[in-house]
């Protein structure tokens, strides 16, 4: 069981990180660029890499465990999991930042909502994928 879960966690990880770099990094750049620039002083110059490589295996291994839990050993199945989890947590922290920070826009919290999510179903599928194959 703790191999199962931490190869997923692992697989789910790497591709949490690849697949943000492609949306947040390349697809979305501009946007984060703007985004990064409205906050002012809040954000970092440059992102702090460590930090977030720790937060895609936090949310990795919060996902894999659900999926467990859940029953859910498909590649399918972790693509729809993934999808409304990560949703319903970026739109709770998201709401939070526009009620606690001026920067938080609409638009910037529509951008992180759908990113995030995107990164999350695919990053869950291929979780899924991996308690499907892992024995």
């Amino acid at each position: 069981m703790v191999k199962r879960i931490l190869l997923a966690t692992l697989g789910s990880a790497v591709t949490g990180f690849l697949v943000g770099w492609l949306v947040m990094g390349l697809l979305f750049a501009g946007l984060m660029k703007e985004m990064a620039e409205s906050a002012g002083s809040c954000m970092t110059a440059e992102p702090l890499m460590v930090y977030i490589v720790i937060a895609n295996i936090v949310i990795a291994l919060f996902e894999v465990i659900l999926f467990v839990r859940m029953g859910v050993n498909t590649f399918k199945a972790g693509l729809l999991n993934g999808a409304w989890i990560t949703c319903l947590m970026i739109i709770w922290f998201d709401v939070w930042m526009f009620a606690q920070f001026d920067f938080m826009q609409l638009k910037f919290m529509a951008f992180d909502i759908v990113g995030n999510t995107l990164i999350g179903t695919i990053a869950g599928g291929v979780g899924g994928w991996i308690l499907s194959k892992v024995k």
